[in-house]
C-alpha cells in the first residue's frame, strides 16, 4: 500500500519514486536514515533484474 502512495504522489509531483522512498522507510517503519538509504538503492535492483531478464527471454525466443 506504501509502494501505490509513493508512485501517486510522485506522479502528480512529477519526481520519482526514490526521493519519496526514503522519508516513508523512515517514517513508516522506524528505520534508521542509513537503512533507508539502503533499502532505496535495494528496490530498483530487484526491478532491474527481472526487468533484464524479461527482456533478455524475449530476445531468446524471439
Amino acid at each position: 500500500m506504501a509502494g501505490f502512495g509513493i508512485g501517486a504522489v510522485a506522479a502528480i509531483m512529477g519526481v520519482a519514486g526514490g526521493e519519496l522512498l526514503i522519508p516513508m522507510i523512515v517514517l513508516l517503519f522506524g528505520e534508521d536514515i542509513k537503512t533507508a538509504g539502503s533499502l532505496s538503492l535495494l528496490v530498483p535492483r530487484v526491478w532491474c533484474r527481472f526487468g533484464c531478464q524479461e527482456t533478455g527471454r524475449q530476445y531468446i525466443t524471439a
